[in-house]
């Protein structure tokens, strides 16, 4: 089945019936990057209102970035992650990608489960070029997992599993920067304080609008495994909400491997 080994972007095209009903139209799959693998493939609208797509080869633990250059093709595979160096990749769980105005923004975990860290590679040109790699996390006494990366008027935010390396206790933390994406700065609790663990393999998903940051997470909660969402209402500096979306106490002693 080659369909299993290509990856495909189905554009999508809207119509509207005056004002009251709309037409959904999809074409016919196009093929982005055969042959450059399959695994978790992420699409954002860029701000040249074409559409980007990052994904990982689960053969080389690459990661790649490509873009809609025509109504049937799509540009020569970028590699994101240095030569020489290889990405931690799962068909359920990798990198994300965010974009604002002309500004691409990718996170990425570098291979290594335990000893790997989280980065980050910037594009300024819509995505044509990307720059060096800048490490996110500063953890030096657990690890960081599953990153999910937003951003608002230049101010970025990464959401992800701060895992102990001795007293377990994973949570979801959150890093920003504020000088676009040159730095950033230590992380801040996102979870801990609710009480109960972060599911350690399960990928968040992060939100931010001009009044709120929130993280949708899965909860670990003596092997009771919903979906939460804390809240912060000071661009992520501290987070004092926190919301059920999921109160069905879907109990499971295994690790689901499925997030919000």
């Amino acid at each position: 089945d080659m369909v299993k080994w290509i990856l495909i972007l189905s554009l999508t095209y809207f119509s509207a019936w005056r004002s009251v009903a709309q037409d959904f139209v999809v074409s016919a799959p196009v093929a982005v990057a055969p042959g450059y693998g399959n695994y978790h493939p992420q699409t954002e609208i860029l701000g040249d209102q074409q559409p980007g797509i990052i994904w990982t080869n689960s053969t080389t633990n690459h990661l790649y970035f490509s873009k809609r250059t025509g109504e049937q093709t799509f540009s020569t595979p970028v590699q994101l992650n240095p030569t020489g160096t290889q990405v931690q990749d799962y068909n359920w769980s990798g990198p994300d990608l965010c974009a604002e105005g002309s500004n691409v923004y990718v996170a990425y975990h570098d291979l290594g489960y335990e000893t790997g860290h989280i980065y980050l590679v910037k594009s300024t040109d819509y995505g044509l070029t990307f720059g060096d790699t800048v490490r996110i996390d500063n953890l030096t006494d657990a690890y960081p997992q599953f990153p999910d990366v937003a951003v608002l008027n230049d101010t970025i935010y990464v959401a992800y599993m701060k895992h102990g390396m001795l007293t377990m206790n994973p949570q979801m933390v959150l890093s920003r920067s504020v000088d676009g994406g040159q730095s950033f700065e230590p992380f801040v609790d996102a979870t801990a304080w609710v009480g109960a663990e972060a599911c350690d393999c399960c990928q968040p998903e992060l939100i931010v609008d001009n009044q709120r940051i929130v993280i949708f997470y899965r909860q670990n909660s003596a092997n009771t495994r919903d979906i939460k969402a804390v809240v912060s209402y000071d661009r992520g500096l501290t987070f004092s909400n926190q919301f059920s979306p999921d109160d069905h106490n879907w109990t499971i002693s295994a690790c689901p491997s499925t997030g919000p």
